[in-house]
């Protein structure tokens, strides 16, 4: 999240920054002006909602506008606006001379504790409704709510949810890394919940902190499950940057903390991730002998919904080995558990789509494959991943090279390529540009798939 900050901002009302100055336009706000202001002395972020600052302070949403707008019209505070949320409108932040003479006071304010915690669970729940909207099939781990009601953030739809997620990214990284030392599980839960941002708009860098923070705080709470939880997802982390040996490294451990606490499901996962990550290697055989087992563990498990991703990655392995009747088999019947899931994976129920759809095309079926891959390209845009979207237009670039349409082929891949880009999937766009450049249409006096 960037904010813009107004021209001429950044001062007391009298224009002066001066710590005299401020400590003046301090002294004549009322006592919940006041505890808003020290609110934000408290707070390790930069920025706080209307509705964050109201849970906080125990206010309603009316009040705390009016209070936030006061410490605005007092020139200690300003509103933010964003460069990539459309709702950003209703967050606010103090300008730098006031925040550091808030963080003094907050230092020794009686209600700092209860202010913090307050503020912390709320972004708790936000994470939980958030997760509610995107990620259903999840279910939500036992948290201690210890001052702040559960359900307080209320999130219309999906694109209130993922909005709400963008938005507060900065925030919810700060959060964490502030409980890490002294709650470890309350940063861990809110790790946990910050799921879905990842999982739809990857985020990596992002990503890689707070999983860092996920792992530290499982090790430091001693709790095996949570460790090979936060292990798995720190090395799902590594596959999708490309950071294989990492990924490996981190699988490993995962795999042998659950050889001896004798987690099955865990270890199923973990096996899961070593036999992606061999496949990303290109040792195929690998792969699938870590895989081939996965699903009827899962099955077993009746974890569905992880049974049909591993018939999915399955699939993967045989397209991948050429085996293209395998892979259609396979997908098929990832397709099938997936969408029989409730609430469904739609993530994952399209991607095993597309697969599938790709695997049509190599089975001599391509107009079955474009109905697919159109209805997936239609949900990934619904479900605001970029990175689905990529996968759905590499398949329609192939139903193109089926058809043999160079110009749809070289318009698919270049949008596929701006998709990967956008999700930060680098190694991703450096395949499709290798495409590209293989498919370049033809042009008076050069031939096909040469530089333009």
């Amino acid at each position: 999240m960037t904010a813009s900050i107004p021209a001429g901002h950044g001062r007391a009302r009298d224009g002066s920054d001066s710590p005299e100055s401020i400590e003046a336009a301090y002294a004549v706000l009322g006592p919940e002006a006041a505890r808003i202001y020290r609110l934000f002395g408290v707070h390790p972020g930069d920025a706080l909602s209307v509705d964050a600052v109201a849970a906080a302070c125990h206010l309603t949403g009316f009040a705390a506008q009016k209070l936030l707008d006061g410490l605005t019209m007092a020139g200690l505070a300003e509103e933010t606006t964003t460069d990539n949320i459309d709702d950003g409108a209703g967050t606010y932040r103090l300008h730098p001379p006031a925040l550091t003479h808030a963080r003094g006071l907050a230092a020794t304010d009686p209600d700092r504790k209860r202010l913090w915690q307050r503020l912390a669970e709320w972004f708790l729940d936000g994470t939980f409704a958030a997760g509610r909207r995107l990620t259903p099939y999840r279910q939500d781990p036992p948290a201690v709510f210890t001052v702040l009601p559960r359900n307080v953030v209320v999130l219309d739809g999906r694109d209130q949810a993922l909005d709400w997620l963008e938005l507060e990214l900065d925030n919810l990284q700060a959060v964490i890394t502030a409980l890490e030392e002294d709650q470890p599980l309350l940063a861990y839960q809110i790790a946990w919940g910050m799921w879905p941002v990842f999982h739809l708009l990857r985020q990596h860098t992002v990503r890689q902190r707070v999983d860092e923070i996920m792992v530290r705080c499982a090790v430091r709470l001693d709790h095996p499950p949570r460790i090979i939880e936060a292990w798995c997802r720190a090395g799902w982390g590594h596959y999708d940057r490309g950071e294989y040996a990492d990924a490996v490294a981190v699988f490993g451990q995962a795999q042998d903390l659950c050889a001896r606490s004798g987690d099955k499901s865990g270890a199923a996962s973990a096996a899961s991730g070593m036999g992606m990550t061999a496949l990303a290697l290109g040792h195929t055989d690998d792969a699938y002998q870590l895989l081939r087992d996965q699903e009827a563990v899962f099955a077993a498990l009746r974890a569905h919904r992880a049974a049909g991703i591993a018939a999915y990655r399955i699939g993967l392995v045989h397209a991948a080995g050429g085996a293209h009747p395998l892979a259609l088999t396979a997908l098929t019947r990832a397709v099938t558990v997936l969408r029989e899931g409730a609430p469904p994976d739609l993530y994952h129920l399209h991607l095993a789509g597309i697969a599938q759809a790709r695997a049509l095309i190599r089975c001599g079926r391509p107009d079955e494959a474009k109905a697919v891959l159109l209805e997936a390209l239609r949900e990934m845009t619904v479900l605001r991943s970029l990175h689905g979207q990529a996968e759905a237009l590499l398949g329609l670039a192939e139903h193109a090279i089926d058809r043999g349409d160079t110009r749809l082929v070289y318009r698919r891949l270049a949008h596929a390529a701006e998709c990967y880009a956008g999700a930060g999937d680098h190694a991703d766009v450096a395949l499709v540009h290798r495409l590209i450049a293989a498919h370049r249409p033809a042009v008076p006096g050069r031939p096909a798939g040469t530089a333009l």
